[in-house]
């Protein structure tokens, strides 16, 4: 069936690029991407339409699903012309090598990263929770199957815009499923890439500015993109692309004017919705006032605006409240109380935005000035206005700074636009008058000193004391590249072993076998083979069985549990003495990582 479901995907793709859209010619490159990125959420939106009349979404379904909509787009397209007329495209060479370049270098990036894509290589424990989700989709392939009922994880208010696509491709793929998940990671962080750039070549006007484009695709993706990448974030990288895809679509709407463009942002609305909720506020305020500005201007009638606002928002989010209301059987208080819960982070309050604030302003100027306000400009505003907003919640138990920090990782994406547009004007006189502006910005932070007033609003927020050190998310992002996290393909099999020796162990899913080992390690030994890397815990208590130390003593005096893991580096740098006279069990596994062991009697 996998192949199948990738030649249907294959002729979605060719019916979703070839589409007559307008008679106009396109860019290639741009809708090469773009209709990617369509088919990525089209694939969501299928799963949970499957699921909500209650089908098990197999790749029988989606496969059916695929050629469904390719039919009624080819259908559509010869009524229309009496023929299936293709769109006419354009192909920028120079843009087409730097696409080719870029793609190829994220997937040398990942190769190495992940040493052929067999470790695992995430900064934080996050990566195991999206590991999961994926792996158990693909193997339920149901979004509300009884087999997401998990010891410690509930799926209960879970974003799928990450999961399904990731679980799928597990799915599809003839590799071990943590391969499948680092080049999944791998090609998404690429796909979050190539977005902007088909966004800044949207914007372009003429070759003159291919340097500086090729640059500001570099200097975005090493920032926020990157930092995604490297922490394994998971659905936040599908929020952060439906809102690329958002702006983009608007673009697309002043340029071409054309009205199926707003059943595409229903798509990407619906995929923001479902894959990180947290930015909906912000991007959805944006799009409904922009829609009265265009009102206001004469652009639509008051018609258009009712049609547009309820295709574009109002059905996004009623199929987002279906799938979050039956998931949690007529509530959705965990997922507004999710707000409050921290984490580790990247944190800079505004060391990485200060260079660019008087270049967006400026642009944001050039806007007013020749009055063509666009989506970009009422979408920063309302961006930031929402920061602000978030920013006064800090302190108590509302917003925690870990998720009040997600939301940069969409400002990167407008103030960079906002940026590029600034160069597209030709607007270079205003730069050197900036830098004394800049100057004394820099100045006034300085002295008053704003990350520690910060800091004293709540500990979690990282101060630096370092805001005149600009742009620190690349050295943080080179920091940890430098020292990372790997756990090698040895290791895995290692953490795996659990598995290979399960009946010797008297083991299944959701029993506990103890694990002498580091944090991280005990997360992952779960999340790959759902043993409980514990002896005592609570249900629905992560705390329990992955930050307490497994003690040693115990397990020998529980009848119940006859295995143990140990890793011999974890026993080697302890501070802890551990007296194991490895004489006294019997050694299922071994190798230079550590050791699975079971009571000889």
């Amino acid at each position: 069936m996998s192949i199948i479901y990738i030649i249907t995907l294959g002729v979605l793709f060719f019916v979703l690029f070839y589409f007559k859209k307008t008679d106009k010619k396109m860019n290639m490159i741009v809708w090469i991407i773009y209709s990617f990125c369509i088919l990525y959420f089209l694939n969501v939106f299928e799963a949970l339409i499957l699921s909500l009349i209650n089908m098990k979404n197999t790749l029988l379904s989606f496969s059916f699903f695929n050629l469904s909509i390719s039919f009624i787009l080819y259908f559509i397209n010869k009524k229309k012309y009496g023929e299936f007329k293709k769109q006419e495209y354009y192909l920028n060479k120079k843009e087409l090598i730097i696409s080719l370049i870029f793609i190829i270098i994220c997937i040398v990036f990942g190769f190495f990263r992940f040493s052929g894509f067999s470790s695992i290589n995430y900064r934080i424990s996050d990566a195991t929770v999206h590991f999961k989700m994926s792996k158990d989709y693909s193997q339920y392939m149901k979004l509300f199957d009884s087999g997401f009922k998990d010891v410690f994880y509930k799926f209960d208010n879970s974003m799928f815009g990450y999961y399904i696509p990731c679980g799928l491709f597990m799915k599809i793929m003839p590799f071990m499923e943590t391969v499948s998940y680092n080049i999944f990671n791998t090609l998404f962080l690429c796909l979050m890439g190539l977005c902007f750039y088909a966004t800044l070549l949207t914007i372009k006007k003429g070759d003159k500015h291919n340097v500086f484009t090729t640059l500001m695709l570099v200097l975005y993706v090493l920032a926020y993109p990157l930092n995604y990448f490297l922490f394994g974030f998971g659905y936040l990288g599908p929020g952060i692309l439906a809102c690329n895809l958002i702006l983009l679509t608007w673009e697309f709407i002043s340029k071409y004017k054309k009205k199926y463009l707003y059943g595409l942002l229903l798509l990407f609305n619906f995929g923001l919705f479902v894959s990180y909720y947290l930015f909906a506020p912000a991007v959805f305020l944006s799009q409904g006032l922009y829609m009265l500005y265009l009102f206001m201007k004469g652009k639509y009638n008051l018609k258009q605006l009712f049609v547009y606002g309820i295709i574009c928002l109002l059905i996004p989010t009623i199929f987002g409240f279906m799938y979050f209301i039956m998931s949690t059987k007529g509530t959705t208080s965990s997922a507004i109380s999710s707000y409050s819960i921290d984490g580790y982070s990247y944190m800079n309050l505004i060391g990485n935005y200060i260079l660019l604030i008087p270049l967006v302003c400026y642009s944001m100027y050039v806007q007013i000035k020749n009055k063509k306000v666009k989506f970009d400009f009422v979408f920063l505003i309302c961006e930031v206005v929402y920061i602000i907003f978030t920013f006064f919640l800090i302190g108590g138990k509302t917003v925690s700074p870990y998720y009040f920090y997600k939301s940069y990782f969409i400002l990167w994406i407008c103030v960079n636009v906002l940026v590029f547009k600034l160069v597209n004007y030709d607007e270079y006189r205003v730069i050197l008058r900036i830098n004394y502006v800049l100057l004394l910005v820099a100045i006034m932070f300085s002295v008053f000193d704003v990350e520690k007033m910060v800091s004293k609003k709540n500990n979690s927020f990282n101060y630096s004391g370092s805001i005149h050190q600009l742009g620190d998310i690349y050295a943080f992002n080179v920091d940890m590249i430098s020292n990372d996290y790997k756990i090698s393909k040895d290791e895995i099999l290692f953490l795996k072993s659990g598995s290979k020796y399960s009946k010797e162990c008297k083991l299944s899913k959701g029993k506990r076998l103890p694990f002498l080992g580091y944090y991280l390690k005990r997360r992952w030994l779960y999340t790959l083979d759902t043993y409980i890397p514990a002896l005592k815990y609570k249900k629905n208590d992560m705390n329990d069985a992955f930050t307490s130390l497994v003690d040693y003593d115990e397990f020998k005096n529980d009848d119940e549990v006859k295995c143990l893991m140990i890793s011999d580096e974890f026993i080697k740098e302890s501070d802890k003495k551990y007296d194991i006279n490895y004489n006294d069990y019997k050694i299922l596994f071994e190798n230079k990582y550590g050791k699975l062991i079971k009571k000889k009697s």
